[in-house]
């Protein structure tokens, strides 16, 4: 008798364990959504595989061209695939045209091409191409918008983000998460207010951490603000992105209240390589080059540093703006009008070097 409740016990067990096997099995197979046709069970749209997805899903999008307006309230991961060789992925507009989706931290409206908002976990876009190919008078038009959430976006294209003088490429807002995002390996074309935007309102502290590394940036000409766009109360990275322009307002801007590093970085044609507006952002060791035009660095702070970078062809090395800072140093600029201009009196700049200068430095 004991054998034989002995052996019903063991039994049962064994369903139970295979029970529990069985259902990992599923949940873990219920982890992948697939959007497309080349692998079996596609979703036909992407917006319709995110609203399936469980939390922590992967998304994957086969090749092919999506015309949707996304939105994603939730942590997972959205990637393009490769199949027959070929993993490129576009997300067009809708037939109707995008629509309003969003309001900024600023009470902007927002039309998102991809909306990424209050996600509560990671959210990781990859290896997508966004055409928001889109223009709108009184509506910033964005490719990528992280509100609040953090995560990972990398190797994405956002390109014509046209919104006469409010598009934006990939945008970056802080919020009460106090997320933090990492752009790398991404490419930025004809956003005509900022490539990269990162930004809070009015934040005695730091409720963004943005990472911005290793982007390539083509910026049009004005009324394009900058290339990459940093407003108070961010905490970043700003490094190793190329940043080329046709003549627009700012290669990088970096606002006061931001705290960070902004290095390693090569500006090209922008009418102000760097503006430096923040005290706790060091600048250094980028180079800007322009063709007899505009400043290399705007410096409009008095303690921030700006240390060994170099600067060719500007009208201005760097502007001081007659702000006493001390931390002005190892700079190598050539071939300015004037190299250093409008610097208090007292202020030491004699290990900056100048070459082929009109001016070598002017006062207030």
């Amino acid at each position: 008798m004991k054998s034989t409740v002995r052996l019903r016990s063991d039994w049962l067990c064994l369903g139970v364990l295979v029970l529990v096997l069985f259902t990992g099995i599923q949940e873990l197979s219920a982890t992948m959504l697939v959007v497309g046709n080349c692998k079996p069970g596609g979703y036909p749209t992407i917006q319709q595989a995110i609203d399936a997805a469980p939390l922590g899903a992967k998304v994957q999008v086969c090749p092919g061209a999506y015309s949707e307006q996304i939105t994603i309230t939730k942590a997972l991961t959205l990637q393009a695939i490769t199949f027959n060789g070929n993993d490129h992925v576009v997300i067009n507009p809708p037939s109707a045209s995008l629509v309003v989706n969003a309001i900024s931290a600023f009470g902007q409206k927002v039309a998102a091409a991809v909306l990424v908002q209050n996600s509560g976990g990671p959210v990781n876009v990859s290896g997508i191409d966004i055409n928001s190919d889109f223009i709108h008078n009184t509506t910033y038009v964005a490719g990528l918008f992280y509100q609040n959430s953090p995560g990972t976006i990398s190797g994405v294209t956002a390109r014509e983000q046209f919104g006469n003088g409010l598009g934006v490429g990939i945008w970056i807002e802080g919020g009460s998460a106090k997320p933090a995002v990492t752009v790398q390996n991404s490419y930025v074309f004809n956003a005509d207010h900022a490539g990269i935007f990162v930004e809070t309102e009015n934040q005695s502290e730091p409720v963004v951490f943005a990472r911005i590394t290793n982007n390539s940036i083509f910026a049009p000409d004005t009324p394009t603000d900058a290339g990459i766009l940093v407003a108070s109360g961010a905490n970043v990275t700003v490094s190793g992105n190329t940043v080329t322009s046709n003549f627009c307002a700012y290669g990088i801007w970096i606002g006061p209240g931001t705290l960070g590093t902004v290095s390693g970085n090569s500006i090209g044609l922008a009418v102000i390589g760097i503006e430096a507006q923040a005290d706790g952002v060091s600048v250094a060791s980028n180079q800007l080059v322009s063709i007899e035009n505009g400043t290399g660095i705007d410096v409009q702070t008095a303690a921030g540093v700006v240390k060994g970078n170099t600067i060719g062809g500007y009208s201005l090395g760097i502007e001081f703006n007659c702000k006493a800072n001390p931390n002005v140093s190892s700079n190598t600029i050539n071939l300015p009008f004037t190299g250093l201009d409008k610097v208090p009196s007292g202020v030491g700049t004699s290990t900056n070097k100048i070459f082929s200068a009109l001016s070598t430095r002017t006062g207030c």
